[in-house]
């Protein structure tokens, strides 16, 4: 269970750093940690597990492969390609080490339980921390030196505020729909101060 953990925010962090920049650094320390001590500790099974990967998500090799060589062989070097080429292999070898550890329905039930949990805590996190720039110092997010489009930015939110929707049909418990909706009148007020019109209408359809 610790490695489920450990895998999703990995996944996670990489994932929502365009949201906050930050995120990348503890996530690739991670990876290099975690990733050697998966490969080690499932060595009798590498060559079974990479087969079956590699069998099962063909397509999606293939297009990755395409997109290295197309930027191998380009005349020119784009840097927000070069970028693309690196995320796309960073997630593919997240994706290819969950292989190895998540083997069983149960898993797979308990992995997508932490996911939930996690989103939960990063758009609680974010939402914070961004509500605190509003009020306090100005504060921009960032990714490399270029502002990020807010609306984009919002997604990890409105990932959280679906995610504790989904929650609050599986529970009955009115400290835990108190809680819920604490969280979700935080997202909500972060959603209006941030300054996207699409937030607003997508809030206001939720």
């Amino acid at each position: 269970k610790t490695e489920i953990i450990i895998l999703n925010i990995i996944a996670l962090l990489y994932i929502f750093r365009s949201a906050y920049p930050a995120f990348k650094y503890p996530s690739l320390l991670l990876s290099f940690i975690f990733i050697p001590y998966v490969l080690v500790k499932n060595r009798k099974y590498f060559l079974i597990t990479t087969r079956n990967f590699i069998r099962n998500y063909v397509f999606i090799i293939v297009i990755a492969i395409i997109l290295l060589i197309s930027f191998l062989f380009s005349d020119k070097i784009f840097l927000v390609m070069f970028k693309e080429v690196v995320s796309m292999i960073i997630l593919l070898v997240i994706f290819y080490i969950s292989t190895f550890i998540v083997t069983s329905k149960g898993k797979l039930n308990y992995f997508s339980h932490i996911s939930l949990s996690l989103i939960i805590l990063i758009a609680l996190y974010l939402s914070i921390v961004n509500l605190k720039g509003i009020f306090g110092a100005n504060k921009s997010v960032f990714y490399d030196g270029q502002e990020i489009d807010y609306n984009f930015a919002l997604l990890p939110i409105f990932y959280g505020f679906l995610g504790i929707l989904f929650y609050l049909k599986r529970t009955k418990r009115r400290g835990s729909h108190l809680i819920s909706a604490a969280i979700l009148l935080l997202y909500s007020f972060y959603i209006f101060l941030a300054g996207s019109r699409r937030g607003l209408i997508l809030l206001l359809i939720i």
